[in-house]
């Protein structure tokens, strides 16, 4: 019984390693459920995956509803850009910390997080926000997280500041143009990272700031619980004492009972 029992023990401890096995995947957010009557909270049903938590994108500092649906996209953005004028220089505008998206993703218990990056589409009407950046609850958004252009998308540079410009009056979709690269600081997360996404220097009141089609590049590892190594030590030491034991009851044995010797019957009678 001794022996069932550390071999239960020590497989209990086995199974839960295996669950310690992590995982890298792109999570999307496509804004499929956005409206124009959707409030500043994306609806969009979320996927699930095992040992974390995603939140939903949230305008803050914005108010009414989205200018367009199946995208993230409001208007009222920071005024500073000229209209037809592609010399920033001219521009007086800047990034205004009350006003952004946000989205908070976080790790469930015994859990750990690691983001890589984060690709998004931006767009623009043809008044529209002329700079955007990036920042994250890591550093209580001080600074702008280094940002780059993936290849062929002309319109867009990243300045010195990491703060992304739109070089030119134009306001065709940028798919997955812009990405964000994270420092290692962000590759082992254990409490909730909130990202934030500033639009500004935009041509006029009704020019949209508008992101879509994002991936968040991370990964989900499990943290191994304390029980394991205790599972395993508790399993280990009860097969040793169970192996102990049937070694003792083996080493002590009853001598086998002898054959009884018969003693010769003397016959004979008195004369």
């Amino acid at each position: 019984m001794i022996v069932l029992a550390g071999m239960g023990f020590g497989l209990a401890g086995l199974l839960t390693c295996q669950n310690c096995e992590g995982m890298t995947f792109g999570y999307p957010y496509n804004f499929n459920g956005v409206t124009t009557s959707s409030g500043t909270i994306d609806p969009t049903q979320l996927l699930k995956e095992h040992g974390v938590q995603f939140g939903a994108f949230h305008a803050v500092g914005y108010t009414g509803n989205p200018t367009s649906s199946r995208s993230f996209c409001w208007n009222n953005n920071p005024i500073g850009a000229v209209d037809g004028d592609d010399n920033f220089d001219h521009f007086t505008g800047q990034l205004d910390e009350n006003k952004y998206y946000e989205v908070t993703i976080a790790p469930e218990p015994l859990y750990v997080l690691g983001f890589y990056s984060v690709q998004f589409s931006i767009r623009r009407s043809p008044t529209g926000i002329r700079n955007y950046a990036v920042r994250s609850s890591l550093d209580n958004y001080e600074a702008n997280l280094p940002g780059t252009i993936m290849t062929g998308f002309s319109n867009l540079v990243v300045n010195t500041d990491n703060a992304f410009c739109w070089m030119y009056d134009s306001y065709v979709s940028e798919l997955y143009g812009s990405k964000v690269f994270l420092p290692d600081a962000f590759q082992t997360a254990t409490e909730p990272v909130t990202f934030r996404f500033y639009g500004w220097n935009a041509e006029g009141s009704l020019g949209t700031f508008v992101i879509d089609n994002m991936i968040i590049n991370m990964s989900v590892d499990s943290v191994p619980e304390p029980r394991v190594p205790l599972f395993w030590c508790a399993g280990m030491v009860l097969l040793c004492a169970g192996r102990r034991r049937l070694t003792s009851v083996r080493a002590f044995q009853c001598p086998a009972p002898r054959a009884p010797v018969s003693t010769p019957s003397r016959s004979g009678h008195k004369g």
